[in-house]
């Protein structure tokens, strides 16, 4: 995954005086793709994001990841823990039924 970070990274260096200098010079179209060119223009960031060490990047993302799985585990388990007193009720009423079969 890093050769493939580095690579986008590279291009976006070369790409970005060539976008500033359309927007420095802008053509008579512009208006066509104006905002394309300054979303891409701002994507300097990713330039620093790529090239951040891609291990750590991976462990946040694991971490979170891990927190998330947690969490909703958690709320399955909230859930479940609240449906469990209804299928007792079911059964409940499934053996009075039984019951009163029997009992005719």
């Amino acid at each position: 995954m890093k050769p493939g970070l580095d690579a986008v990274a590279g291009v976006e260096k070369q790409m970005l005086p060539v976008l500033q200098k359309i927007q420095d010079n802008p053509p008579r179209d512009i208006f066509r793709y104006d905002f394309t060119l300054k979303q891409a223009i701002e994507t300097q960031d990713s330039v620093a994001g790529a090239q951040e060490d891609v291990t750590k990047r991976s462990q946040g993302v694991e971490v979170r990841d891990a927190r998330e799985k947690k969490e909703f585990g958690d709320l399955t388990a909230q859930v479940d823990g609240e449906k469990k007193p209804a299928d007792d009720k079911k059964s409940d009423s499934s053996d009075t039924n039984k019951e009163e079969a029997a009992r005719a």
